[in-house]
């Protein structure tokens, strides 16, 4: 799969972080068009911190990013609107049930797909768990109000960090094959960081090994 510059939505040049005295990211560049991206590499190779990078979590200490031709510090609005980013740990708006934060989602984002929503809530199996607060939702519930989120929110860059993580299997099936879908139909760039491979058919994504892409 090329990567040209001309066809990019997401542009990453020379980004470097530390933790500390610690560097764990070095000279990180990535170019990335519309599909999707497994993102692969040893435990502690630092897969979490660049997709926290990418989703604005994270400021590096040096480097650029842009989505769609937002630059992070530039536009940092528009870039944020440009990408989103599924962690693997529990949703911060614990207050919220399941619907509020989707309602908020939707807000925030002007392609939040609602239409597709419905779709993905059963597909994942959340029906019956929209009107729970977060807090009070199991981790793989909760995992997926989140990534229900993700996949309806329209974004041009969406980051996902062990997506499948604490899911039944029949919610493994619905995302493993709405990933495989998108990674043949979308207009979006989908950057996956997973022990799991994310696509049923590995020949329909780009494989990225982590280390090549630091010096």
């Amino acid at each position: 799969m090329n990567r040209t510059e001309k066809d990019a939505l997401l542009d990453v040049q020379g980004l470097n972080f530390d933790y500390g005295s610690k560097n764990v990211i070095r000279n990180f560049n990535l170019l990335t068009t519309p599909g999707v991206t497994w993102l692969c590499g040893a435990n502690g190779s630092g897969k979490s911190t660049v997709l926290k990078l990418l989703g604005g979590a994270l400021e590096p200490q040096s480097g650029t990013r842009s989505v769609a031709g937002f630059d992070a510090v530039l536009a940092p609005l528009h870039y944020r609107r440009e990408v989103f980013w599924c962690g693997p740990d529990a949703l911060a708006f614990e207050h919220l049930t399941g619907a509020e934060y989707l309602a908020f989602i939707a807000s925030l984002y002007p392609r939040f797909h609602s239409a597709a929503l419905s779709k993905h809530i059963h597909g994942l199996g959340l029906s019956s768990q929209l009107g729970v607060q977060l807090g009070q939702l199991s981790t793989g519930t909760g995992r997926k109000v989140w990534l229900a989120a993700a996949l309806t929110v329209g974004t041009a860059v969406i980051l996902l960090d062990e997506p499948f993580n604490a899911l039944d299997e029949a919610s493994k099936a619905y995302l493993r094959n709405h990933i495989s879908d998108q990674a043949t139909k979308t207009t979006q760039c989908w950057i996956i960081a997973s022990h799991e491979s994310p696509c049923e058919n590995s020949a329909v994504m780009q494989r990225l090994e982590l280390s090549t892409h630091t010096t």
